[in-house]
C-alpha cells in the first residue's frame, strides 16, 4: 500500500510552498499513469469530473490502441463544472468513437436509480395521461392526452408496466371523443385534445433486469399513461482499478487541479494475494461496484 500526494510546485521554491515538497509532488499522477500503461485486460474508473490532463488522455488512448479488452468509466450525470462540461463531453465522444460496434471496448455512463413519479398537484396533473387510441406491440407512435398534461419530450413513460421513451411529437394534434366521465368538463376543449408522439420501446429502453419494462404489450385507448423519472446517482468517488491487481482510491479528481495544483491524497494498493485468490480485495471491490 502507498499513500500518495498531489502538491503544487511553487513558483519560488525557496520561499513558497511546503518545506517537505519544495518541488511539489506528482506521485498521484505518476502512479496512475504507470498503472494505465501496464493495463492488459481492463480499467475501471469512477470520477466526479473526468476532465483529465493531456498525458492522462494519451496513456488511456494508448491502452485502448494496444488491445485493452474493457474500459468502464462511471461519472456524474452533471458534475457541476460550468466551464468544463463541453470539454468532458467532447472527450467522452472521442473515446466512444474508438469502439468497434461489434465489440465495444469503451463504456461510459452514469448510474441510475429505479424510476419514480414526478410530483404533481390536484390543480395540475402533469404527467398523468391517457392513451387516445389502441397501441399494439409493433407501434412506434403513441397517442397521448390531454396535451396540457404531456411533458416536453423526450421523457420516460409507463403504460401498464411497459416502459418506453417518448422522443418527440408528430405533426398535428387530434381530437378524441369524450367519455361519459369527461362530458361537462369546464375545460372540454383542452381535455379532449390529444397528440401523436414517437416512442422507442423494447430492449433499447431497458436499464435493469431484462424482465422489467422490456416486453412490448398491447394497450387499449383510455389506458393510464404516466410520465416517470430515472434520477441519476451522483458519483463523487475518485477511484480506479486495473486488471484486479491495482486499485486507487482517494481525493484527486481526474483533472488539472487534482493532478497539479490542489493538495490531494490517494491510496494505492497492490494485493498481497494472487490475482485469482477469492480474497483478492481489488477483485472483490470491482465486483461489488
Amino acid at each position: 500500500m502507498q499513500i500518495a500526494r498531489t502538491i503544487y510546485k511553487a513558483k519560488d521554491p525557496a520561499n513558497d510552498g511546503f518545506s517537505y515538497a519544495k518541488s511539489g509532488d506528482r506521485t498521484v499522477l505518476n502512479t496512475i499513469l504507470a498503472a494505465i500503461r501496464s493495463a492488459k485486460e481492463y480499467i475501471y474508473i469512477e470520477d466526479q469530473y473526468f476532465t483529465p490532463t493531456p498525458d492522462y488522455k494519451e496513456a488511456l488512448e494508448l491502452a485502448i490502441d494496444n488491445g485493452l479488452k474493457s474500459l468502464v468509466i462511471v461519472i456524474a450525470a452533471n458534475a457541476g463544472q460550468v466551464f468544463s462540461e463541453s470539454f468532458r463531453g467532447e472527450y467522452i465522444n472521442h473515446l466512444l468513437s474508438k469502439n468497434d460496434p461489434l465489440n465495444p471496448v469503451v463504456r461510459i455512463g452514469y448510474p441510475r436509480r429505479g424510476y419514480t413519479l414526478p410530483s404533481t398537484t390536484a390543480e395540475n396533473l402533469a404527467g398523468r395521461m391517457k392513451l387516445g387510441s389502441d397501441f399494439s406491440e409493433t407501434d412506434t407512435e403513441i397517442v397521448l392526452g390531454p396535451i396540457s398534461r404531456v411533458p416536453e419530450a423526450p421523457f420516460w413513460l409507463s403504460v401498464n408496466g411497459e416502459i418506453m421513451l417518448v422522443t418527440g411529437q408528430t405533426a398535428a394534434g387530434i381530437e378524441v371523443p369524450e367519455t361519459e366521465e369527461e362530458e361537462g368538463s369546464e375545460d372540454d376543449e383542452t381535455f379532449i385534445r390529444y397528440q401523436h408522439y414517437f416512442v422507442e420501446r423494447g430492449k433499447d429502453t431497458n436499464f435493469f433486469h431484462e424482465e422489467i419494462g422490456y416486453n412490448k404489450k398491447k394497450h387499449k385507448a383510455g389506458d393510464a399513461a404516466t410520465a416517470i423519472v430515472y434520477n441519476s446517482i451522483y458519483v463523487h468517488a475518485k477511484c480506479m482499478m486495473v486488471d484486479d491487481i491495482f486499485a486507487s482510491i482517494g481525493s484527486a479528481n481526474l483533472s488539472r487541479r487534482g493532478f497539479h495544483s490542489d493538495t490531494e491524497t490517494n491510496v494505492f494498493v497492490i494485493p498481497d494475494s494472487l490475482r485469482f485468490d477469492p480474497s483478492n480485495p481489488v477483485a472483490l471491490l470491482r465486483k461489488e461496484l
